[in-house]
């Protein structure tokens, strides 16, 4: 998303595994802001698993005529997505698909289909489901394999929606505003959360927040060049130079990792929605000691943390991992 010229077209691959997914994805893809300068095209791929000896099926809804042998498998997808479409006429476009193929071949079909669209960004679910009232109520342990797999091998940036409750349940954004954090601590993903955060400042409902962490001593956690590239990234934010698009901007100064910890809890439930970049392996000084304690990696520490069973939240989290380099 960072190397897309400014106001085009954002293609983004949405997976849907659950009924109970729709409503996060389509909210989160609302608050996006698409509009007539920055349109939002949405590829939909509603996954199956494929159960027995039959062949595996790939369905594109555009193509077909939509009888009930070709879309029975997902009209309620198909329905919410036009309904999606239909609400953000002219700014929004939606193409839905059906595969229905064995668990290990699922990242075959995303990864075909992300390249076929030239997709900016694919979002993926994370695999625990929450109650309405705070609990977790089922974990899908072949969904975090797909995500993990398509966090090394995705064509491109991958983000993991961890829905708990207030993206998913929140009122329609033309009747309430919706709070969102954007938690930046540096780096590729970082920056890559950032572009997709910033999206949100020209959406009249949405009161966005960047929150700046920075070490109190700096013991070479960043190139200079890092420095230089997360500096001019936030400098239209700091300077308050957005135009007509508002957004909050505040600077903690970090101690040490728990004191991190400490202040990103503290964040938990002011927010509908907190977007961080992953940083998977990034050594830093903003992080220390807190690896070891960290239960999914595929969410990098900063999500993990916000996304903890022990944290009776219902903020949800987007953890973005800009696309990785092949070596």
């Amino acid at each position: 998303m960072m190397h897309c010229r400014h106001n085009t077209e954002l293609r983004v691959l949405a997976c849907i595994h659950r009924q109970d997914d729709i409503a996060a994805v389509t909210k989160l893809l609302a608050i996006s802001s698409p509009s007539r300068e920055s349109p939002l095209a949405v590829y939909v791929l509603h996954l199956i698993e494929l159960v027995g000896r039959a062949s595996p099926i790939f369905i594109s809804h555009q193509m077909h005529n939509k009888t009930v042998s070709n879309s029975s498998y997902s009209d309620n997808v198909i329905l919410a997505f036009n309904h999606f479409e239909q609400d953000n006429q002219g700014v929004v476009s939606v193409n839905v698909f059906t595969s229905i193929t064995p668990l290990k071949f699922m990242h075959d079909d995303i990864c075909i289909l992300g390249l076929d669209k030239r997709t900016s960004l694919i979002v993926l679910m994370f695999h625990r489901k929450w109650s309405i009232d705070g609990f977790v109520e089922s974990e899908d342990s072949t969904m975090r394999t797909l995500n993990c797999t398509m966090l090394e091998i995705a064509p491109c940036s991958v983000g993991i929606l961890v829905d708990r409750g207030h993206l998913g349940r929140s009122m329609i954004l033309s009747e309430s505003s919706c709070s969102v954090a954007m938690i930046f601590l540096g780096g590729n993903d970082d920056r890559e959360a950032f572009i997709f955060a910033k999206r949100m400042a020209n959406h009249s409902k949405i009161i966005l927040t960047v929150v700046h962490f920075v070490a109190a001593s700096s013991d070479g956690d960043d190139t200079h060049w890092d420095k230089f590239v997360d500096n001019e990234i936030l400098k239209d934010v700091k300077l308050n130079n957005m135009g007509d698009e508002y957004v909050i901007f505040l600077e903690e100064i970090v101690k040490d990792g728990p004191h991190m910890a400490w202040l990103a809890r503290s964040m938990v439930n002011k927010y509908d929605l907190i977007i961080v970049g992953r940083r998977h392996n990034v050594k830093s000084s903003l992080t220390s000691g807190l690896a070891q304690w960290s239960e999914f990696p595929e969410l990098g520490i900063m999500g993990d943390l916000l996304a903890s069973s022990d944290l009776n939240s219902g903020t949800s989290i987007f953890v973005v991992q800009q696309q990785q380099k092949k070596t």
